[in-house]
């Protein structure tokens, strides 16, 4: 008999292709599925809450399935006792922000992640996991076949290896193209070249480093709207280097 599997679709461009695919894979080897809409969750947690609860007492999983800690809830999933699967696919750092107030062992106690970059394993088994799965990405055999081409067609087609990836260009137009204080653009631009040469430094860090040395400062509301601001200017720097 196979395992009843809960996981979570979210209001994102990419991700729940990965998790439809991931799914499919379980129920071809037999067994079932349910998805969660999280269709403003994060604006209205409590009756996210509520609707997660219900469907737990509902459909009753095995476990719990998501990519990027998306729809997570660890205090709930440990008072319940429902072990949780978590692939990451994204940094785990910034995924696993949110839940900063989350007391240790109530974060990791029912949660194995999964990483598809094997350089994430050692970070989270410093943030208090005991295990870490590497789970590279991977494309859907039963959607993408092998092309058999003749020689003419291989000749025409071929190419050197490309990247292929989003490019966050949202974020690049905020953050590069629409600014009006041609001061505060020196500053951003100075920002984003800094975490682009070094992409493994928190960019909180750089960000204070770099105000050192500008007469003026970026201004925030509150943390969220800092962490809203620092995580645009990450993925500025990620499509600027890109598009380089």
């Amino acid at each position: 008999m196979g395992l009843k599997i809960l996981s979570f679709k979210p209001d994102l461009l990419t991700i729940p292709y990965v998790i439809e695919d991931a799914l499919d894979s379980l129920r071809r080897l037999g067994h079932t599925t349910r998805l969660l809409d999280l269709h403003r969750a994060e604006k209205e947690p409590r009756k996210y809450a509520m609707r997660l609860i219900e469907e737990l007492n509902d459909f009753r999983p095995d476990f719990i399935f998501s990519v990027d800690h998306l729809g997570v809830a660890p205090r709930i999933f440990s008072q319940l006792k429902i072990p949780y699967a978590s692939w990451f696919i994204d940094e785990p750092k910034r995924c696993l922000d949110p839940l900063q107030g989350l007391d240790k062992e109530e974060l990791t106690q029912y949660c194995l992640p999964f990483v598809c970059d094997r350089a994430y394993i050692e970070e989270l088994k410093g943030s208090g996991f005991k295990e870490v799965l590497y789970l590279p990405l991977a494309a859907n055999s039963s959607i993408f076949k092998e092309m058999r081409l003749s020689k003419k067609d291989e000749n025409k087609y071929k190419c050197n290896i490309s990247f292929a990836g989003g490019s966050d260009i949202t974020h690049y137009r905020r953050h590069c193209l629409e600014l009006k204080e041609e001061k505060i653009q020196v500053l951003i631009d100075e920002i984003i070249n800094c975490h682009i040469q070094r992409p493994e430094e928190d960019i909180t860090c750089i960000l204070e480093e770099i105000q050192k040395r500008f007469p003026y400062t970026l201004s925030f509301k509150d943390d969220s709207h800092k962490k809203a601001v620092l995580l645009g200017l990450e993925f500025a720097a990620m499509t600027k280097f890109r598009k380089e």
